[in-house]
């Protein structure tokens, strides 16, 4: 039953990685935009730091993603921001659905999300937020399961701090502001004694 739930979650992920990742491949620019856009570029084509916090674990992708035989280098890294973008609706579905939302509801919020105006427009051009938001959207899911397992894997808290520390790797400001979220929702089960419960922690 739940191998059935499992693909049937994977399957929607899936759905929504390319209609999402269709819509930003189709409305990208083929060249250099305005914002950080052309700072970002020459970072991933050269191997170099973009501006501070310097962004290491995108541009680093990006200087992958120059390897394509594509177009332009710009449209080339602009794919890259798609995908991330795209990846991050995917995990957001997976997060609402831990959650206890239904799927549907789940999967049309997700969509939503992605072809919401800002964060569009931050999926076609070399820009770290699509990054950023797959991150902490993979450590909150991770919490999430851990937080609903009867007793909770350590993997799934490792893997919340894989994503965590890739994070810091991105955009480490607001990765650090937003992790009293994450432990707020973890604390119940770490220190159990603080809240009368039992350790979820095996």
């Amino acid at each position: 039953m739940k191998t059935d739930e499992g693909r049937r979650n994977a399957a929607v992920v899936l759905s929504l990685v390319f209609i999402l990742f269709s819509i930003y491949g189709l409305t990208t620019p083929k060249t250099v935009t305005l914002e950080d856009d052309g700072l970002f570029i020459m970072a991933s084509l050269d191997g170099g730091v973009a501006h501070p916090p310097g962004y290491p674990l995108f541009t680093f992708l990006g200087h992958l993603f120059s390897f394509l035989p594509l177009e332009s280098p710009a449209f080339r890294i602009h794919l890259l921001s798609g995908l991330l973008g795209a990846l991050a609706c995917g995990v957001l579905y997976l997060v609402m659905v831990e959650a206890g939302v239904s799927r549907w509801f789940s999967f049309i919020a997700a969509l939503s999300y992605g072809v919401s105006e800002h964060f569009w427009s931050q999926s076609i051009i070399a820009e770290v937020y699509g990054l950023n938001a797959l991150l902490c959207f993979a450590v909150l899911y991770f919490c999430l399961r851990f937080k609903n397992k009867e007793n909770g894997s350590f993997f799934d808290l490792a893997f919340a701090a894989l994503f965590f520390g890739l994070g810091l790797a991105n955009h480490w400001p607001l990765v650090v502001l937003a992790f009293p979220g994450f432990l707020m929702l973890l604390l119940p089960y770490l220190m159990p004694g603080w809240y009368g419960g039992a350790s979820n922690l095996n």
